[in-house]
Order: C-alpha cells, then structure tokens, then sequence
C-alpha cells in the first residue's frame, strides 16, 4: 500500500508506521538520540534521551504526550519534503496473517 504526501500526516496515527518513518529519519540525518530529544524538546515538550533510544529501538511505546511530540517531529520533515517538492511515498508492509472478520 503507497500512502501519497497527502496522507502522510494522518497515517501517523500508525504506531509500526509512525517508528518507521522516526527510525528512518533519525539514520538518514545521522542523528543522536540526545539530538532528537533536543529538537523534540525545542517545541515546548519534554522528552527524554531515553524515551527517544526505546522508542527507536521498538522497546517500549510513547505516552500519548510523547507520541504527538514524535508525530509533530516526523510532520515536519515530510512538510519540508513537500515545500521542496520531493515526493513523499511510504510503504507500508501489511500484515497477512491478522484476520479481518
């Protein structure tokens, strides 16, 4: 499943999806836990190296608090996609062996 820029932002909602998209962000930029938990930090949230390593890692889960921080952090980077005018095309690995009914 493609999900186009126009999506993106509400597809967050996604937890596997939502550290994906983190986990990818943070080793393209190269960046340190200490980083992110600075940038998230600079919007007014609190959130700590910690959280920021487990999270990553796929350890633990955000509270809701952190998880907006994180979404508001990752919405950033695929609003400064779109201002470039980069596409923003994320694939998303479905999982078959969950029934529907």
């Amino acid at each position: 499943m493609n999900i186009t820029e126009n999506l993106a932002h509400s597809k967050l909602n996604d937890n596997g999806l939502l550290r994906r998209l983190f986990k990818g962000i943070a080793e393209a930029h190269e960046f340190s836990y200490k980083v992110i938990a600075d940038d998230i930090r600079s919007t007014n949230h609190s959130i700590s190296e910690t959280t920021v390593g487990k999270f990553y890692r796929g350890e633990s889960k955000l509270t809701l608090g952190n998880k907006l921080a994180v979404q508001k952090w990752v919405g950033k980077f695929i609003d400064e996609w779109k201002k470039d005018g980069q596409s923003v095309t994320i694939l998303v690995k479905l999982d078959t062996t969950k029934s529907t009914k």
